[in-house]
């Protein structure tokens, strides 16, 4: 193996390794958060390196890592995907919740009045 094929495969392995942390983070959790960001800036400085490469014929092996790297990307992002729908239905109940309140206060407000009796 070329030390061109050896760079590149390192760097797949490193990718699918941060991509795996990805899937393992509950990203439902809000001081996880910190964490996410931090991998996905690694990814994404992985990514540039390798696209640095010029486009040349892989190897099985490069290929079959490059191959489990976009698989485990694609359930990463169905995982956001299914957490984006679960805060937009939560959002959407929150928002129900509120139109419900409102719906049951009485929206006649009665000024104060004051009688005058002309005696004195």
């Amino acid at each position: 193996m070329i030390e061109q094929e050896m760079t590149i495969l390192s760097l797949l392995i490193e990718l699918k390794h941060k991509t795996q942390q990805l899937l393992e983070i509950d990203i439902e959790e809000e001081q996880e958060i910190p964490r996410l960001n931090a991998l996905q800036q690694e990814q994404e400085i992985l990514s540039q390196r390798l696209a640095q490469f010029q486009p040349a014929p892989l190897n099985d092996q490069i290929r079959r890592v490059a191959a489990e790297c976009q698989q485990l990307e694609t359930l990463f992002n169905a995982k956001l995907i299914n957490f984006q729908k679960v805060v937009k239905t939560n959002i959407d109940k929150i928002e129900r919740m509120k139109q419900h309140k409102h719906a049951y206060q009485n929206q006649y407000l009665q000024a104060e009045g004051y009688f005058v009796d002309n005696r004195n």
